[in-house]
């Protein structure tokens, strides 16, 4: 056999014996031809399988170190508020770490119920002083004492640093409730927004008392209750 052909031999020997070794299969030098060139064919086939095998680990580590990130990034996020007693009313909800204006912080959730359901099950509720029920649209109310989240611990304030929207998607009972913060928050503060509510009632002195705000702000109006807008004459 001639020099070339021994090359080629070699050359296809060990790409098959390198093929076999990164499956498994078989050991590094299960197959090795008997010829001059063993040497160099084990060199070339060992530097091939050694920067192979570095590149699997390389992307494993790399694969691995996203996925941590992952990882750490959704309870970042999940631990960016934390409930606990607030001097405003009960429960309040906090910032866990500092938060960046014009974000959604979280979604006001809870069961979707029409107005009429929501009357037959809490009346007016305007003699409670307390709501957990949030207009969603014309149609359907959420209401957070079923199935509700942290974000119905979020008292109201006359200085509010978040707001409330309504995302809508479909009119109806996909529409979300959104908090999105209206200015940099520092971990610790509390979160607040302005309820802006309103009655079927008349806002007299013994309602507002009813709906009394202990936010504290300087510009504290003493009630949850927005005036009503005077029907145009």
């Amino acid at each position: 056999m001639q020099r070339d052909e021994q090359r080629a031999l070699c050359a296809s020997c060990a790409s098959l014996r390198v093929k076999a070794a990164v499956h498994g299969r078989l050991s590094v030098f299960a197959i090795i031809p008997d010829c001059k060139n063993q040497k160099a064919d084990i060199l070339s086939a060992g530097l091939f399988l050694q920067s192979s095998l570095i590149a699997r680990i390389k992307k494993a580590d790399i694969l691995s170190a996203l996925l941590n990130k992952s990882t750490t990034i959704k309870h970042h996020m999940k631990r960016k508020l934390v409930v606990r007693r607030s001097p405003i009313h009960g429960k309040g909800v906090y910032a866990a770490a500092d938060l960046p204006a014009d974000i959604d912080l979280i979604q006001y959730k809870g069961r979707v119920i029409t107005h009429a359901q929501a009357d037959r099950d809490y009346g007016d509720g305007a003699d409670t002083g307390h709501t957990f029920l949030f207009t969603l649209n014309d149609k359907y109310i959420v209401d957070a004492n079923v199935g509700g989240n942290a974000a119905r611990w979020i008292n109201h304030s006359c200085k509010p640093n978040c707001r409330a929207y309504i995302e809508e998607v479909d009119g109806g009972r996909k529409d979300r409730v959104m908090i999105e913060t209206l200015r940099k928050i520092k971990a610790g503060e509390e979160l607040t927004y302005d309820y802006g509510i309103t009655l079927d009632v008349p806002h007299d002195a013994h309602m507002k008392k009813i709906w009394a705000c202990r936010c504290g702000a300087r510009n504290c109006i003493g009630t949850m209750l927005k005036p009503k807008r005077k029907r145009a004459a």
